[in-house]
């Protein structure tokens, strides 16, 4: 099975969306190191 590898753009981008379902859709604050894990 191939890697999958992102560019940091992408990574940052994945990070954002993360942070803003936790947010808006579970009324949980995500911090930027666990939105960061979370996207690996």
């Amino acid at each position: 099975m191939s890697k999958i590898e992102f560019t940091n753009q992408e990574k940052e981008s994945m990070v954002e969306k993360l942070q803003s379902y936790f947010e808006h859709e579970l009324h949980q604050d995500l911090g930027q190191f666990d939105a960061g894990f979370r996207s690996i």
